[in-house]
């Protein structure tokens, strides 16, 4: 019997064999860890003209169909003619066979290694992109939330201004009262708490006026420019702050009040009675601390810059 008869039987049988079975040539490739169209061409025995072997040896091709017979359950005798052909492809091939399955699981494990590899790669450079992005939006809010916050002390400076227009008018709006030939006692009394205003009010202007010595100070890390002072009243306090044009605003502030005031440099700061402890002044962006000693006034003078 010839080499091709003698595949093609094999082929037959293969094919048969499967059928009966009821094994679908998928099913079978899984089983065997083959492709289906190497199945095919297995239970076909030959090849057509031009048709190109899916195996790269023949040796190969008969252990693939040995592999196949021991899925079906099939006697791998009956694939060859002949005891002595039968019993050496089951002798020689079947170590051979065990070396291809192992070197099918040893690239398996290969690839999936890699695989693992590629996606640690990619989760280590995605929470270094999720760090860096997180350490920009903090310096960014940090920037820009210091912007918001002088914005706003900004406005609720202005917004404060009027009330000192209203303490500066209280005077006026109470000598016309008191002028009326017959005062109500609602008058009176509004009349009376408003002489106290009138007095801490011209004691502001009265420090306007001062001809006491003044210390020159300057910021020592400006990060904008002087167009405004901003302070702080830690205690009650009388103040006077004159702006580089001459405007003059003169200041009653409470416990923990505050106020902005705009203008242009170099500013004139005086403080009844000051301590350190009593005021903070914010100029040019940066805390400026009053001098120690006797001093009831200062000029902050403007940092030239690109602001």
């Amino acid at each position: 019997m010839n080499e091709s008869f003698s595949d093609l039987t094999r082929a037959d049988f293969l094919y048969k064999s499967r059928e009966a079975q009821n094994i679908g040539v998928h099913e079978l490739a899984k089983r065997v860890n083959l492709s289906p169209a190497q199945i095919h061409q297995l239970e076909s025995g030959t090849l057509a003209p031009g048709q190109r072997s899916l195996f790269y040896t023949p040796a190969i091709e008969q252990k693939a169909a040995i592999k196949c017979a021991h899925a079906l359950g099939v006697d791998i005798q009956t694939l060859w003619s002949g005891s002595e052909k039968a019993a050496a492809p089951h002798a020689t091939f079947l170590p051979d066979l065990k070396i291809l399955d192992d070197l099918v699981v040893l690239l398996k494990k290969q690839s999936m290694a890699q695989e693992m590899g590629e996606s640690d790669r990619r989760i280590s450079w995605k929470w270094l992109f999720i760090a860096l992005v997180g350490l920009w939006m903090a310096g960014a809010m940090g920037f820009y939330g210091q912007q918001v916050l002088e914005w706003s002390q900004e406005r609720h400076g202005q917004n404060a201004a009027p009330l000192s227009l209203a303490h500066a008018l209280a005077p006026t709006e109470s000598t016309q009262a008191s002028a009326q030939p017959e005062p109500t006692v609602d008058m009176l009394s509004a009349a009376v708490a408003e002489t106290p205003a009138a007095s801490v009010v011209s004691q502001a202007d009265a420090l306007c006026d001062s001809p006491s010595p003044q210390s020159t100070m300057r910021a020592s890390q400006a990060s904008k420019a002087g167009n405004s002072v901003h302070v702080v009243a830690i205690a009650d306090l009388v103040m006077c702050v004159r702006d580089g044009l001459g405007k003059q605003t003169a200041l009653t502030l409470k416990a923990q009040e505050s106020r902005t005031l705009l203008g242009q440099a170099p500013w004139s700061v005086r403080v009844d009675k000051p301590l350190p402890t009593k005021l903070h002044m914010y100029f040019q962006g940066q805390k400026i601390y009053w001098p120690e000693g006797e001093l009831s006034g200062v000029i902050l003078k403007e940092v030239a810059g690109d602001f």
